[in-house]
């Protein structure tokens, strides 16, 4: 199964390098329906008929691991957790520069951002994180260096800073998922961070030095990564008896 998902990615990397390059002459809006629809693709190869599950909640060890099961229960802790990612972009910023926050929160941009962006963060989030989860079952640490490099360097060409903040965030995302929350919620939470981050990075003044913002977010999202998995990860005796 890692060799499945190794295989899919690296298929997927060199697609999206090619119509980046403007191969095919695809407009951005093309580009990214096309990437989006070809990350679903390849969640579909390594998910198969465990793909309902992203809906249902599962009875049985999925992945041949209870501890990777996931519940409505658990998914309340999870948006919980998620806020600490929404915040943490407008957190961070407030310590380096001085922002307006009523100019960050404007309601009616933020939900345009989130509307535009949910199909493809649920098409990421099923790839980069529940493939992996499935891919990597039962090695926690080869699952969190698959996802969290593997979207690193699909992130990569749009600058070091960027791919960053990509690894930090997707770290979460992943933690997320690992303390039982459902993917399609984790989509959400990614949606939500996506459009703060975005009305956050617009306020900063030119020749900012993203890479230190970058350093600063990641670090922090790490470390609340840890602290959230080691706190509230689960174990395969909370589900013996179910």
């Amino acid at each position: 199964m890692p060799i499945a998902f190794a295989i899919c990615f690296f298929i997927f990397v060199g697609l999206s390098e090619t119509l980046r390059q403007g191969v095919f002459g695809l407009n951005p809006s093309e580009t990214d329906a096309t990437l989006s629809a070809a990350l679903l693709l390849c969640a579909l190869i390594v998910l198969r008929t465990d793909i309902v599950h992203t809906v249902r909640q599962p009875k049985y060890a999925i992945y041949g691991r209870p501890s990777l099961n996931w519940a409505w229960s658990r998914s309340v802790l999870g948006l919980v957790f998620g806020l600490g990612l929404i915040i943490l972009p407008v957190a961070i910023s407030s310590t380096l520069i001085q922002i307006n926050f009523e100019e960050i929160f404007v309601a009616s941009e933020i939900e345009l951002l989130v509307l535009q962006g949910i199909a493809a963060a649920l098409c990421i989030e099923l790839f980069f994180r529940e493939a992996a989860v499935k891919a990597f079952a039962g090695h926690f640490g080869a699952m969190a260096l698959a996802s969290t490099l593997a979207y690193f360097v699909f992130r990569l060409p749009l600058g070091l800073a960027d791919a960053l903040i990509a690894a930090g965030a997707g770290l979460y995302l992943l933690t997320l998922r690992l303390i039982g929350t459902n993917i399609l919620l984790v989509a959400v939470v990614a949606t939500v961070f996506a459009a703060v981050l975005n009305r956050t990075l617009a306020g900063f003044p030119d020749g900012f030095d993203m890479l230190t913002y970058a350093i600063y977010f990641t670090v922090a999202s790490m470390i609340l990564s840890l602290t959230a998995f080691s706190l509230f990860s689960q174990k395969s005796k909370e589900f013996q008896n179910a």
